[in-house]
C-alpha cells in the first residue's frame, strides 16, 4: 500500500510531463528525445528494483523541472521534489535524493545547453 502512495503521484506527474513534451516537441528523432528516454528509463529502474545510487523521483523531477516550459507543470514538479526530499530526509536517507538531484541537474543542463544549440536537430545521417 505504501508503494502505491509513494509512487502514484510521480506516475501521474510523469503523464503530465508526457503531455507537455508532446506539445513542445517538433521532432521526435532528436538527441533530446533520446536523453528523455534515457533519464526516464534510469528513474523508472528504481521502481523495478534496480539498486542504483540516485533516487528515481529526484532524478526525474529535477530533470523534468529543468527541461519543461509549462509553468503549471514546473510548480507541481517543484512541490513534489520538495516533498520527496523531505520524506527521504525524514527516513534518514541523505544520499539518494542528493544523487538524483545532481544527476537531474547534469542531464537537464545537457538537454538545455548542449543539445539545445540546434533544438530540433535530428540524428545525424548515417555515414556511407
Amino acid at each position: 500500500m505504501f508503494s502505491l502512495l509513494y509512487n502514484v503521484p510521480v506516475f501521474g506527474l510523469a503523464l503530465g510531463w508526457v503531455f507537455c513534451r508532446v506539445r513542445e516537441q517538433k521532432s521526435w528523432l532528436s538527441w533530446r528525445t533520446l536523453l528523455d528516454v534515457l533519464v526516464v528509463a534510469i528513474a523508472a529502474s528504481r521502481f523495478f528494483g534496480a539498486m542504483i545510487p540516485p533516487s528515481g523521483h529526484a532524478l526525474f523531477l529535477t530533470y523534468s523541472l529543468i527541461t519543461t516550459a509549462n509553468r503549471y507543470y514546473r510548480i507541481a514538479a517543484a512541490v513534489m521534489l520538495l516533498a520527496t526530499i523531505g520524506l527521504k530526509v525524514s527516513w534518514g536517507d541523505y544520499d539518494s535524493w542528493l544523487y538524483g538531484l545532481l544527476a537531474g541537474v547534469a542531464s537537464g543542463s545537457l538537454w538545455l545547453y548542449v543539445l539545445g544549440k540546434n533544438v530540433q536537430q535530428p540524428f545525424p545521417p548515417a555515414r556511407q
